[in-house]
């Protein structure tokens, strides 16, 4: 068990590592992502990634970023714990905020039991996984893990400065769209 979570306590465990890339797409691995495509004001360490080349950063301060390959960004977490919290919980988070319409909790909350139930289709072993990663990490129970990633996006967010090396502006990791709005 892991009492002390950090990008290096992460990567010397294989088994979790494995597992976090594997079906919760945390890949400690920074190779490969949007990295060298955009610049960050302030002190962020890249850490993971994840398969649509996406980033995940680090601040001094504690707080989880997440980049996209296609130019969203935004604080995810107030902490790694937090977000590793949340990815163990809702290994589909980036559909969540994608299903918001506009960044409504709401319209987040309605989304889970369609994403849940798409998740066990195809990963029937989620929940040992998460029973696992829980218990390896020594993560407790989040209160409101949904409520934790709206606040990230909608406060802590706007405080970060971003340079895109091709001059155009990050956009926010909420969008428009809502459950409703699929074929589910």
């Amino acid at each position: 068990m892991m009492t002390n979570i950090s990008p290096e306590t992460l990567r010397n465990n294989t088994r979790v590592c494995k597992l976090l890339a594997q079906s919760f797409y945390f890949d400690l691995e920074t190779q490969g992502s949007v990295l060298n495509s955009f610049k960050i004001k302030g002190d962020w360490l890249p850490i993971a990634r994840e398969a649509a080349g996406g980033a995940f950063l680090l601040s001094t301060s504690g707080y989880l970023l997440y980049v996209t390959s296609e130019g969203g960004a935004g604080v995810i977490a107030a902490s790694l714990k937090e977000g590793l919290q949340l990815m163990v919980t809702f290994p589909y988070w980036n559909s969540l905020l994608h299903f918001s319409g506009g960044g409504d909790i709401a319209k987040m909350r309605r989304a889970v039991p369609y994403l849940e139930q798409d998740l066990l289709a195809y990963e029937p072993e989620i929940e040992h996984y998460r029973s696992f990663l829980k218990s390896e990490l020594s993560l407790p129970e989040a209160s409101d893990p949904i409520a934790l990633l709206h606040y990230a996006v909608e406060v802590l967010s706007p405080g970060v400065e971003f340079d895109l090396s091709v001059g155009e502006e990050f956009h926010s990791l909420f969008n428009t769209l809502t459950i409703d709005n699929t074929l589910f």
